[in-house]
Order: structure tokens, then sequence, then C-alpha cells
């Protein structure tokens, strides 16, 4: 119960949260023209546009690990034998 009340609508809403941020910091203007990246404040700083887009990625990840894990386990509730047995191993 916990994948699906948890787990999928935390992985929805931060993929959904993140998105116009990653966009911004990729450069994009609220006018929908492209500019320059974020760049890290240090001295010849690297461009934190790479890095921050790994957020959502590791969330949609996230999400399709639990969607399997959701659907192994409604396997196991109605009664199929053999992912019951797979899963005791």
């Amino acid at each position: 119960m916990g994948t699906i009340l948890f787990l999928i609508p935390f992985c929805t809403l931060g993929i959904w949260v993140t998105f116009n941020p990653i966009l911004q910091s990729w450069g994009t203007s609220s006018d929908g023209s492209w500019g320059t990246w974020e760049i890290s404040p240090d001295a010849n700083g690297l461009p934190s546009a790479p890095i921050k887009t790994m957020i959502p990625v590791a969330l949609l990840l996230l999400l399709l690990q639990s969607i399997s894990q959701a659907i192994k386990y409604l396997a196991v509730l109605l009664g199929y034998q053999e992912v019951a047995d797979r899963i005791h191993l």
C-alpha cells in the first residue's frame, strides 16, 4: 500500500515540481527564448544544468521501479503462485 499511496505520488510530484527549474537552469526565459546555462559561482564554474537534470531522471527511474513493484505485489495478492515462489527465493 505504501508504494501506491506514497512512493508513486512522490515521484510524480517530484518530476512535476523540478521540470520548470531544470528548464530555467538550461537557459530558457519566461518568453520562451534560450539564453545561457546556469553556471557554478566558483571561478571558472562548471554548468550546473546537466547535474540538475539528473534529479528528474532519477525520479523517473524510481517511478518505473515502483510501478514494477506494485505490479509484482498485485500479482501476489491475486494468487499467482509462480511470482510468490520467485519472491521467496
